[in-house]
């Protein structure tokens, strides 16, 4: 077992204003900076072209962003005249060949169509050498993404362990700060949710209650390798902290600037993280042996640091299923942490991975879970999983002003599917993901499901539920001081 302080920042959203390492980076890392268009850069690029105007403007573009906007530029006009001459299009002479997928140089933006995949329905996050991730469409219109660990590119070589796609990003046409904010807390202050980490919480792809995904996976390793391949990404709305006394306040969004917020980090408070991934979907080594394994977490806790992290060691073929490991000795820790399935896994061909997760409710203003959590798990046609396991973090939203209590809506999850926190060489493939996440738990037995599960379920043991919570200050009592003293001046 592995508790308290691990460090493990691919499951929370970095906040803009850290370092960012584009070789072995999280999720909102984008490329390195590039020049920008300024009058010396302009200068210097009509000194090397002679003089002449447009060649400067061409040599200037290079120059900020690698050539990427005049190429994508030079595809759409392409194929606009070979649609209008009757000819095939572009993406249908590029079929069955694999093209960079490249990454936004800043995630906290509206998305255009030409910064997504090219079906428009994922973002890159991660490494951004272009040699790491490619997409084509095969002779079927499925999209098939490949991601790569290890890449070549001239003279040099560039190695990653996080490469991704999300499906959480706002388009470009949503209205901007404004429009996206329209229901939020954030609304007088976007700046703030861009620096908490919150900006992505009102996201398309953000679901809450229940998600219905199936996936391809073509894997090949060389040498022993260990990675994520597919994750749910938790969320938090980043405005809980512990002040003095071990006691839990919330920052005023009207009236507290992100100056106010790093100042109180810096005065040593603590704020509120989204937590572990729930579901990850594995490659992992045992002995010089490959498994394709599924991994479920609950996190109980109302309020958590973002280190916390509940492990559970890997034994091969002989890992135990639905036996739960509970962790609870760290600092504000109540997690546990329980494998779904275990095989060995198939390195040649493509292999079809399904699965069915309904989320457990957290009772408001405690960390029980209720409802009826289910997961339904297929591979290849065949179900290998039905139990009542927990899965899922308790990340319930604040409510707005003047009704500052808790609520049992969760903030939610989104998908990141690829290679995350990987070790050893390896090369994924994903074919044609479908993901469908919902809001309400209320829609759940209207949404059909193509395979028809088994009446069976197995039931996992060790989870950490509990009846209290197990500090000082319960939520009851949080709620009262909230009421008496209102957010924080």
């Amino acid at each position: 077992m592995i508790s308290g302080n691990v460090h493990n920042p691919l499951t929370t959203f970095q906040a803009p204003n850290s370092v960012i390492n584009t070789t072995d980076s999280s999720m909102f890392a984008a490329r390195s900076v590039r020049p920008g268009p300024t009058s010396d850069l302009k200068q210097d690029m009509l000194r090397i072209a002679g003089g002449d105007e447009q060649r400067a403007d061409l040599l200037e573009d290079i120059a900020k962003d690698g050539g990427q906007a005049r190429f994508k530029e030079l595809l759409k006009r392409l194929s606009s005249a070979a649609d209008e001459s009757g000819g095939r299009s572009i993406r249908s002479i590029w079929k069955n060949q694999f093209t960079p997928v490249y990454a936004p140089a800043n995630q906290l933006e509206p998305r255009s169509d030409e910064e997504l995949t090219s079906n428009h329905k994922y973002v890159r996050v991660g490494n951004a050498n272009p040699e790491h991730l490619k997409e084509m469409t095969n002779g079927d219109g499925e999209s098939i993404y490949k991601f790569r660990t290890h890449v070549r590119a001239g003279d040099a070589n560039s190695v990653t362990k996080n490469i991704e796609l999300s499906n959480c990003f706002y388009n470009l046409g949503d209205g901007g700060d404004k429009s996206i904010f329209s229901s939020s807390v954030y609304q007088p202050n976007p700046e703030l949710a861009k620096h908490t980490g919150a900006y992505l919480n009102e996201c398309s792809g953000i679901g809450k209650f229940f998600y219905d995904v199936e996936f391809d996976a073509n894997i090949k390793t060389t040498g022993p390798a260990n990675a994520t391949i597919f994750r749910l990404i938790p969320h938090s709305e980043g405005l809980l902290f512990i002040s003095g006394k071990n006691t839990i306040r919330r920052l005023s969004v009207e009236r507290k600037s992100v100056e106010d917020y790093n100042q109180l980090v810096d005065r040593g408070k603590r704020f509120g993280q989204s937590g572990e991934s729930p579901f990850t979907v594995n490659v992992e080594n045992h002995n010089w042996n490959h498994f394709l394994t599924i991994k479920a977490r609950c996190d109980y806790a109302r309020f958590k640091d973002a280190d916390n992290r509940c492990d559970i060691p890997f034994a091969g073929a002989q890992t135990p299923t639905f036996t739960a490991t509970c962790c609870k000795e760290g600092d504000r820790q109540w997690q546990d942490t329980k494998y779904l399935y275990v095989a060995p896994l198939r390195q040649r061909g493509w292999f079809n991975v399904k699965f069915r997760i309904v989320m457990p409710e957290f009772k408001q203003k405690s960390e029980l879970a209720t409802g009826d959590p289910r997961v339904h798990i297929f591979i290849n046609g065949q179900n290998v999983v039905n139990t009542n396991a927990r899965v899922g973090n308790n990340n319930g939203k604040v409510g707005t002003s003047p009704d500052p209590s808790y609520t049992s809506h969760p903030t939610g999850y989104h998908v990141q599917f690829g290679i995350a926190d990987a070790s050893g060489r390896m090369v994924v493939k994903i074919k044609d993901p479908k993901v469908q996440s919902y809001d309400s738990s209320a829609t759940q037995s209207d949404i059909p499901f193509p395979y028809t599960a088994d009446a069976r379920y197995s039931f996992t043991s060790g989870e950490c539920q509990q009846n209290s919570y197990p500090y000082s200050n319960t939520l009851d009592d949080v709620l009262k001081e909230l009421a008496a003293q209102g957010d924080i001046d």
